[in-house]
């Protein structure tokens, strides 16, 4: 039986983190700073990619938000960090099979990883979170250049 300790462990975590994050963003807030709250760039920090989900930032922790976007942000959270617990957690096991299927998923997860920058530089936050954004986005073209590696096998 596959263990499947980090898919379970990661996600649950990061989402206890997140809510947290928020919270202490909100108490924070103040209607006279356009800046958004250290908290609110901790958490986006945490979740790179999902925070372009949730861009700007700012509204989160400025503005009304439902809690029906906030649902959708923590379930983003949790798919992000469940499907890295997955990779950590089968790390033993045989790289990706290669399949033509490749390209579009790697070429997709490319141009997906170019948000976190772009996002990170046209916010107002710090450069702290801006290196972050840049760090989350070469991970995510790394790893999804391998499926371009495993498509051209495939080929």
């Amino acid at each position: 039986m596959k263990r499947t300790r980090f898919a379970m462990l990661l996600p649950l975590c990061v989402i206890l983190a997140t809510a947290a994050l928020w919270h202490r963003a909100r108490s924070e807030f103040s209607s006279s700073s356009p800046d958004v709250p250290i908290p609110m760039q901790v958490a986006g920090m945490l979740n790179g990619p999902v925070a372009v989900l949730a861009s700007p930032c700012y509204s989160f922790s400025h503005g009304d938000v439902t809690a029906w976007r906030l649902a959708v942000l923590m379930l983003a959270v949790a798919f992000q960090w469940a499907y890295i617990g997955r990779l950590i957690d089968r790390h033993h096991e045989a790289s990706r099979r290669p399949s033509p299927r490749g390209y579009t998923v790697g070429a997709l997860g490319v141009l997906f990883a170019l948000g976190p920058p772009i996002t990170g530089f046209t916010t107002n936050v710090g450069l702290i979170y801006k290196a972050v954004a840049l760090a989350w986005s070469l991970l995510m073209v790394y790893h999804f250049t391998g499926f371009l590696r495993n498509a051209r096998a495939a080929a």
